[in-house]
């Protein structure tokens, strides 16, 4: 085994960049809805923007 260099410091989340990203994202598009934007508004993106495969 070769002599490496020690690492000083454990990751808290072992996980790639991008998948911390998309959740990062994920969890400031929900807190926007949530305190953010009035009731109205969030069911009207909800009902313009959502996929329903009703239609």
């Amino acid at each position: 085994m070769p002599d490496l260099p020690r690492q000083s410091r454990v990751p808290v989340f072992n996980l790639p960049g991008v998948v911390s990203a998309s959740i990062g994202l994920m969890v400031a598009i929900h807190a926007l809805r949530v305190f953010v934007l009035p009731d109205t508004w969030d069911i009207t993106l909800l009902l313009d923007l959502a996929l329903v495969p009703g239609r």
